[in-house]
């Protein structure tokens, strides 16, 4: 922690991540690529992409390599420096997404990845941090329409999304294999929005499962068959990012 405090002060760090990825850990690198091929397909350059749930901003590099125009959101102070740190060209908000804006204690994992708005999730600090709380289309009336947006909240996903009234082109969120009602629950209020195709992958790999389905018939699946993975994500593209039309606010 020490080394990339002192790398970031003086302007290092990302240099440094470049020789880490490059020469030391090949296995990021192979990682980076995979993912970049994964949403090739999903996002175009010039694209508005909203990552909420950032952490240290992993998914954030990989939206800026393909040409994309990030705003992160994340509530967890040191991740927001390490995002900023990583990722300069994108746009940082320290704050958490749900369903009215407002405030809201963030119980926060010691690695950081668990840390959630639900109580029962981290098993990190009890007493939690409080942290502002803003709304989907308060980020749409701020930024515009992404284009594309990933959500992974830790089990607050239901909340993030009751917090969004219209379609989004290109929506990621995350399931988990003990919950997977509240990932339908995600689903069928994405669908509600407008036609939209469906896919998924599992665990930490780049590749999606199988071919896109309708949303009834990914609602199936979700039950039957990836509720088996103990989590992924759940990508739900509208009709009309196929035809190119770009959705706007009424």
């Amino acid at each position: 922690m020490l080394v990339k405090a002192v790398a970031r002060k003086l302007g290092l760090y990302r240099q440094a991540r470049w020789v880490n990825r490059h020469v030391l850990n090949r296995a990021d690198l192979h990682r980076f690529k995979a993912e970049c091929a994964l949403y090739r397909d999903l996002i175009r350059p010039g694209d508005l992409c909203f990552d909420v749930g950032a952490n240290y901003g992993a998914k954030t590099e990989v939206f800026l390599k393909l040409g994309g125009r990030v705003v992160a959101f994340e509530p967890q102070p040191d991740c927001c420096r390490e995002i900023a740190a990583r990722n300069p060209a994108a746009t940082v908000l320290q704050t958490a997404v749900g369903a009215t804006a407002g405030s809201a204690t963030l119980y926060v994992d010691n690695h950081r990845t668990g840390s959630s708005l639900r109580p029962d999730w981290s098993s990190g600090n009890p007493d939690g941090l409080i942290v502002p709380v803003m709304t989907l289309n308060a980020a749409v009336a701020d930024f515009g329409v992404p284009q594309f947006c990933k959500i992974d909240v830790e089990g607050f996903e239901r909340e993030v999304f009751m917090g969004l009234d219209h379609q989004i082109p290109c929506v990621t969120f995350e399931y988990h294999g003990a919950q997977i009602a509240e990932a339908v629950w995600c689903l069928e209020r994405l669908a509600a929005f407008g036609p939209a195709r469906v896919n998924f992958t599992t665990l930490d790999t780049s590749t999606f499962v199988g071919p896109w389905l309708s949303p009834a018939d990914a609602a199936v699946a979700l039950t039957q068959t990836v509720a088996s993975f103990d989590w992924g994500d759940v990508f739900v593209q509208a009709l009309s990012r196929q035809t190119g039309a770009r959705p706007t606010l009424e």
